[in-house]
């Protein structure tokens, strides 16, 4: 995104703010892969599941998480969007799935890491982009509201694992996002100050996460659920995806 874009003072304080990088935290479902593409699937037999194979439960759960079935896409910000495994076994639960609450979570973590990374479309070729990243000097991790087993599975999937000094999902200890604790954990890993980390995501808990714990750039994408009404608040840029973090760069002279 060019300095153009920006009033003269903003684009100077984005410019700093981009100078002073030292790492990058990205969200994973709806930023480094696509979200619609890479949930619709999994999400439909997750549903079949805790309803038992009831098609109009499964329908009713799906609508619940944040499903759209007449757009075929998720809400931004909804459970499915952007919360947890355990949030989203907690409210099937509630509305008659066939498993108790525990089992269902359980069942849901296992089905995401088995089936989530075969499933999930990248957003743009991911090695070829951290390489290029890693190559200016930033240090790389992934803070997901997925489960750390599933996130794992997909790093190595795709072959990320020499690129990425961090991987934390909800179950890693570190808290779920809104909470700060992946981005603390983040910075204590690569011995970074909060000001020369950046989150990239593309909803309102990854920006909500960043400012809580201080980060120095809030980053939002268009390719998850998100939108610029429900990013721009609380973004200091938004992207069409992560590809555009190049050219930011290098606009910056990073």
């Amino acid at each position: 995104m060019e300095e153009a874009l920006f009033p003269d003072s903003k684009a100077s304080a984005l410019t700093r703010r981009l100078r002073a990088l030292r790492g990058v935290l990205f969200d994973k479902d709806g930023t480094l892969f696509d979200f619609h593409a890479s949930w619709r699937p999994v999400m439909e037999r997750a549903a079949r599941i805790a309803a038992g194979g009831q098609p109009d439960l499964a329908a009713a759960l799906l609508r619940a998480g944040g499903y759209d079935s007449s757009s075929k896409t998720f809400q931004a910000d909804s459970i499915i969007a952007a919360g947890h495994t355990g949030q989203l076994a907690e409210i099937w639960h509630s509305l008659g799935a066939v498993m108790d609450r525990d089992t269902l979570q359980r069942r849901l973590d296992t089905l995401f890491s088995e089936e989530g990374p075969r499933d999930a479309v990248p957003v743009t070729d991911l090695p070829c982009l951290f390489t290029r990243l890693a190559e200016r000097g930033l240090a790389l991790g992934i803070a997901t509201n997925d489960g750390q087993e599933a996130a794992q599975a997909t790093v190595r999937r795709f072959g990320l694992e020499e690129m990425l000094c961090f991987v934390a999902g909800y179950d890693s200890g570190h808290g779920s996002k809104p909470e700060p604790g992946m981005a603390l954990a983040f910075c204590q890993a690569t011995g970074l100050s909060p000001h020369q980390v950046a989150m990239i995501g593309d909803n309102d808990h990854d920006m909500t996460s960043a400012r809580v714990a201080n980060l120095g750039l809030c980053i939002g994408v268009l390719s998850g659920t998100g939108d610029r009404s429900t990013l721009q608040d609380k973004a200091d840029v938004v992207l069409e995806d992560i590809a555009g973090l190049l050219n930011l760069l290098e606009t910056a002279h990073v």
